[in-house]
């Protein structure tokens, strides 16, 4: 099955006054990923499923070289597939100037559950390839790359199940295996946070932190997926197949036509703030 999928980044202006909570270890804070769909639940089928990920305070992520990876895996074949892989950024990692506001969302359409039913895993884990270390035996105390252990969501697909309510998912705050809070050791230089592999705070994640947003959340959703189903308009969670060419929107098309699609959005989200 061909796989067609969409990065969308969304700073999240809203959520800028909620870093005061965190303790701040160094210039930056704490670095918080957050997996907000999907949720270890039951959805009904349609053409494309939402993958939504959120970077928390990304002004500090964004200068370390982040790399996230999802690997979807269908419960019948024995390892996941190649095309249920991605990677975000598609290539390289980010690096540069952060984004202007302090949280981003990664949000990815997949046709890999179209028409089917079954048992998935989500599996997710986040690369850091711009940190120093304190614990290298031979005292290279130079950059090295953080590797967090990988989380994983269990979810379903089947027919007559409820459809897929992201507003829903976002109120219902992240779990456990659904959150990543690194608070690092240090900081070298004034700017290199020092972490080692599978450094996690897990007291300093805000697992309700993105509820204030959660109806802007699923309307970007909802344009990322009607955008991949080659639609204006509609409820997403019920089309079940691509539009037809005359209704489809022409902002879409033209990447369409590259073969794999996959479009850079920014929005600022400015309905609520803290």
């Amino acid at each position: 099955m061909k796989l067609t999928h969409l990065l969308a980044l969304l700073p999240l202006a809203a959520f800028a006054n909620t870093q005061s909570a965190h303790p701040n270890p160094g210039p930056s804070g704490v670095l918080e990923f957050d997996l907000v769909f999907p949720r270890n639940e039951t959805y009904a089928s349609t053409q494309y499923f939402p993958l939504v990920l959120a970077v928390c305070n990304s002004t500090a992520a964004w200068p370390h070289g982040l790399r996230v990876r999802y690997h979807l895996w269908p419960h019948h074949l024995e390892a996941p597939p190649s095309e249920g892989l991605f990677e975000l950024p598609e290539t390289g990692a980010t690096s540069g100037a952060p984004p202007s506001a302090p949280n981003y969302f990664f949000i990815e359409g997949s046709n890999l559950m179209n028409a089917t039913s079954g048992g998935f895993t989500l599996i997710w884990s986040v690369i850091l390839r711009n940190t120093c270390r304190d614990d290298d035996p031979f005292g290279d105390t130079g950059q090295w790359a953080y590797h967090s252990r990988e989380r994983n969501v269990k979810f379903t697909i089947a027919e007559g199940a409820p459809l897929r309510d992201i507003e829903a998912a976002v109120n219902a705050c992240s779990t456990p295996d659904s959150t990543l809070a690194i608070t690092p050791r240090g900081w070298r230089d004034g700017v290199c946070p020092v972490v080692r592999n599978n450094d996690t705070t897990p007291s300093a994640a805000t697992p309700c932190g993105l509820k204030p947003v959660a109806k802007d959340i699923a309307q970007e959703v909802s344009t990322v997926m009607l955008g991949l189903m080659g639609c204006s308009d509609g409820m997403w969670q019920t089309i079940k197949s691509p539009c037809l060419p005359g209704e489809k929107n022409e902002g879409f098309r033209r990447a369409a036509d590259c073969g794999l699609l996959r479009v850079l959005i920014f929005i600022v989200l400015t309905a609520f703030m803290f």
